[in-house]
């Protein structure tokens, strides 16, 4: 594995260098949509309950 300059080493060398296993980094890669799919859920959650609070807090003023 070279240590100067730009990476040339394999993913082997990589998952080893930073402490991962190869397949939790094929998971990780793998994930990309599903995680970026949870997010979008997840502003929406958010959105909508805001606005329930929100809502809510007005009924009580």
């Amino acid at each position: 594995m070279k240590t100067t300059g730009s990476y040339t080493g394999t993913i082997i060398d990589a998952c080893d260098l930073l402490g991962v296993s190869r397949s939790g980094y094929y998971n990780y890669l793998n994930s990309a949509d599903q995680r970026e799919t949870n997010e979008t859920m997840d502003l929406m959650w958010k959105k909508q309950i805001e606005q329930a609070y929100h809502y809510r807090k007005k009924d009580y003023r």
